[in-house]
């Protein structure tokens, strides 16, 4: 059964507007610049409210959940992807509100039906499900922008983002609370010293089941990508769950950035001009190989 939620916020005029022109390809290996064959998505001024897209949760067969704008493909958009990994005891049910706030955005998630995400393999078989559905007749056909495509999951599954990262299709990557300190759910806890495309990682300050100190900090020390890492003080490692928390403007600019060449999005993250160093409770740091 479909659940439909409509989300209509304000049009960002002052900000960057729907210009597009500023690619964000080249060094970090990116989004490859502005697909002239794409229209632009709608700009939004508060990526932390919902965008202008009814969004729906559906099956993606049985082995993922998609959340996604309710018609795709409106003025001839393609719609980037976002695959998602669950935490250890999680299921896409414990991130619905957040998945369906990406989807108002545009994107379509699709999170692996399975509570042990940490090998990677759900990950992609949630992939390959969006790819095959992009070449048959419903309502993704053609719709459904591979050229820009995120690796992204919690703890356990961001162990498991590290593990399907290595495959090229992806090319941006965000962990939340990365746990690689004991191989859950089959996965390589070295897996991060093999990945290619560019991440934001996110921490919480106050998290004693994923130290930062233990798993954060040695992926950002030694991961061979451009990294922009995030610390949020308060936050403890079930600030994700349900809506996203804190977490949620962040995660939806890096998204729009890295997969619709959104430059607001961009703004959080620049080191020229970054929004989110300056926001309260908040910690940013770039590793040696970030020169955006």
């Amino acid at each position: 059964m479909l659940i439909i939620v409509g989300t209509i916020t304000a049009l960002l005029s002052a900000c960057g507007g729907t210009d597009s022109s500023s690619g964000t390809g080249g060094m970090m290996g990116g989004t490859g610049g502005v697909d002239t064959n794409n229209p632009s998505f709608p700009a939004v001024a508060d990526l932390e409210g919902d965008g202008p897209f009814p969004a729906v949760e559906e099956a993606g067969g049985s082995t993922c959940t998609i959340f996604r704008p309710e018609t795709l493909g409106e003025e001839g958009r393609k719609h980037p992807v976002i695959v998602w990994g669950n935490g250890t005891f999680n299921t896409p049910d414990s991130y619905t509100a957040l998945h369906m706030h990406f989807a108002s955005h545009g994107f379509i998630v699709a999170a692996a039906n399975t509570t042990d995400s940490g090998s990677g393999m759900e990950m992609l078989a949630c992939l390959d499900y969006v790819t095959e559905q992009n070449t048959t007749p419903g309502p993704f056909q053609d719709h459904v922008d591979l050229d820009h495509v995120a690796a992204a999951g919690y703890s356990q599954g961001g162990c498991g983002t590290f593990m399907a990262g290595r495959d090229p299709r992806f090319n941006a990557l965000a962990t939340v609370s990365p746990f690689i300190i004991l191989s859950l759910g089959g996965c390589d806890v070295n897996v991060w010293q093999d990945q290619s495309a560019p991440m934001f990682m996110i921490s919480g300050g106050a998290d004693v089941v994923a130290t930062p100190s233990t798993n954060q900090q040695p992926i950002f020390d030694g991961a061979p990508i451009p990294i922009v890492w995030g610390t949020y003080a308060p936050a403890d490692h079930l600030q994700v769950l349900g809506d996203g928390g804190a977490y949620r403007g962040p995660l939806t600019a890096w998204f729009r950035w890295r997969l619709m060449d959104d430059p607001n999005g961009a703004s959080w993250f620049k080191k020229s001009d970054c929004s989110l160093c300056s926001t309260p409770d908040w910690t940013v740091q770039y590793n040696d190989m970030w020169t955006e």
